[in-house]
């Protein structure tokens, strides 16, 4: 009983100390409000700064998407022009209030984009209405500073 005790105290203490870096609201810049019936692609604009760090994400909400299955993938065009999937994300019917996300953080400045795709279900006009977008990395080193 000890140990149960100890081992849920460990738990909280550790959850509690690392959900602070996880949980980062991102604002993407652009928007978006469309509806497909089984493909579409969304070129995502670079950044316009020379931040070192920064992320490619995105925010949406799901509509009429019963029985449905919806794969959005972030990928990265390579110098043969090619796409590759960094990130790919299934999501099951409908997802209220901007509960489809997904961020990564890309090593190389380099062409990338949103490909939606319907991959189970016979399901017309899907729409995704939401934010997506690069947006830079701001570190916050105020613990390290002298008082």
């Amino acid at each position: 009983m000890k140990r149960f005790f100890l081992a849920a105290i460990l738990t909280l203490v550790c959850g509690f100390f690392s959900f602070g870096d996880s949980a980062k609201a991102y604002t993407f810049p652009h928007k978006l409000n469309i509806s497909f019936t089984g493909t579409h692609v969304e070129l995502i604009p670079h950044v316009d700064s020379d931040a070192y760090d920064w992320n490619v994400g995105y925010k949406f909400t799901i509509f009429n998407a019963e029985n449905c299955k919806t794969t959005i993938k972030i990928q990265m065009m390579h110098l043969s022009g090619r796409f590759m999937s960094l990130s790919i994300k299934d999501y099951v019917g409908n997802w209220p209030d901007r509960t489809a996300q997904d961020v990564i953080t890309p090593s190389i400045l380099r062409t990338y984009r949103l490909y939606f795709e319907n991959t189970e279900g016979e399901c017309k006009n899907i729409r995704i209405k939401g934010t997506y977008g690069a947006v830079p990395e701001i570190h916050d080193f105020s613990a390290f500073s002298q008082r």
